[in-house]
């Protein structure tokens, strides 16, 4: 024995979970996996990007519509989906399921590839998370770094989240890590038990 105690790998293999959250958003009429472009700021998860926060000042407005903007760079489209990052974020449930019926895409990603469902789960919103579901969010969508809205939920202790993704067909063994992982990481034996019983 060399007298480790796992805790530095404990904390390695946590650190993966860490993200900066959401950054310029992929515009609702840009095909799927298509993203807006812009600065990828290194905030907080809570924290809007530079290019959320662009489309909601107001700056680079424009009088009229541009023939030539494509649609992933319109600043009204960048505000819009600004606005629907934050309704999930903050678990506006009613207005972002408005905003999905009436055709933002259910699967919504940021240029880091964060879905609407991921920043939900994240954030602590079950309400919304299963308004996104119902409407086809897919509940295992990787970000770029390879997480899944349920292997966050498990890092952030989002219990109630965690059996929701699962219900809805959350595959735990998806991602990187994957939230088998990361219930091992933290001891969640409870969630491992609910992980084989799917």
């Amino acid at each position: 024995m060399s007298g480790h105690d796992g805790r530095g790998d404990q904390a390695a293999q946590a650190g993966q979970f860490e993200h900066s959250g959401p950054t310029a958003p992929t515009s609702p009429g840009t095909p799927a996996g298509q993203r807006a472009t812009g600065a990828a700021p290194t905030g907080p998860a809570t924290q809007p990007s530079a290019a959320e926060q662009q489309g909601s000042s107001g700056r680079g407005g424009r009088s009229g519509p541009d023939a030539n903007a494509e649609p992933a760079h319109d600043p009204e489209v960048l505000q819009l989906a600004a606005k629907v990052f934050d309704l999930a974020r903050h678990g506006d449930t009613d207005t972002l399921a408005a905003y999905v019926d009436a055709g933002v895409p259910a699967n919504l990603t940021n240029d880091r590839g964060d879905s609407l469902v991921m920043l939900a789960a994240y954030h602590g919103q079950a309400a919304a998370v299963e308004a996104l579901l119902r409407r086809g969010a897919d509940p295992d969508r990787p970000n770029d770094r390879g997480q899944t809205p349920l292997a966050g939920a498990v890092f952030k202790g989002e219990d109630a989240i965690v059996r929701l993704l699962v219900q809805h067909g959350a595959d735990p063994s998806t991602g990187s890590p994957s939230a088998i992982e990361a219930a091992q990481v933290f001891g969640r034996t409870d969630l491992l038990g609910l992980f084989t019983q799917e």
